[in-house]
């Protein structure tokens, strides 16, 4: 048990509030990683029954671990939650390479990316360059659309992506979600400087 609660632990203190929140580490970096690499890759862990191919992890996250000559990835959820996380390892040796969180497919917060030493060799802050913060679409979802990007519904797909400007348009979100009252997918696109609408469309599904 104590075992089970210390993973839980190192795992949550990864996952960074949009609300703000601060929780103080009270364990130094190079334990917290060492923790997370022993939770990563035990070869005893349970099969996911929601992802196929993936794995659920001792506090409950869902895990899918890809990987290609070089790379182990490692694609975390949290439980009933909308928040996970990405982890990249060198393989030879196995190293953290680059860590940042998620918001459904959405990364977010500050990206850190190590040399094979273990040496922090850069910081990025991936919501530079969002006017509209994240916590700004999650109270806009829910003012305006009634939907509660925090609480994702159990059995219904939902997703959000967002993206960077480019040369003759802004940094957007995209915003998926079906409906299952008339069997379609809506897909809302947001400005990410300043909110306002820019498409809402449907996708039908049809039966066959």
């Amino acid at each position: 048990m104590k075992t089970y609660l210390f993973y839980l632990l190192i795992f949550t203190l990864t996952i960074t509030s949009c609300k703000g929140q601060c929780i103080k580490k009270q364990i130094s970096n190079n334990l917290k990683q060492e923790k997370m690499k022993e939770m990563l890759f035990r070869d005893n862990l349970e099969r996911s029954t929601k992802y196929p191919g993936g794995f659920k992890l001792p506090d409950g996250s869902e895990m899918q671990k890809s990987e290609n000559m070089d790379y182990y990835n490692f694609d975390i959820k949290l439980p009933d939650s909308p928040y996970g996380a990405e982890y990249i390892y060198f393989k030879n040796p196995i190293q953290l390479k680059i860590e940042y969180n998620k918001f459904y497919s959405a990364s977010i917060g500050i990206l850190k990316e190590y040399d094979i030493q273990d040496n922090l060799i850069k910081e990025i802050n991936l919501d530079a360059g969002f006017g509209f913060s994240l916590q700004n679409v999650i109270d806009k979802m829910q003012a305006d659309y009634k939907i509660d990007l925090l609480h994702p519904p159990k059995g219904l797909y939902r997703d959000l992506e967002r993206s960077l400007a480019k040369s003759n348009t802004p940094p957007i979100y995209k915003f998926a979600f079906d409906d299952n009252k008339i069997n379609n997918r809506r897909i809302i696109v947001l400005n990410g400087n300043t909110g306002e609408l820019i498409s809402d469309n449907y996708i039908l599904f049809v039966d066959e």
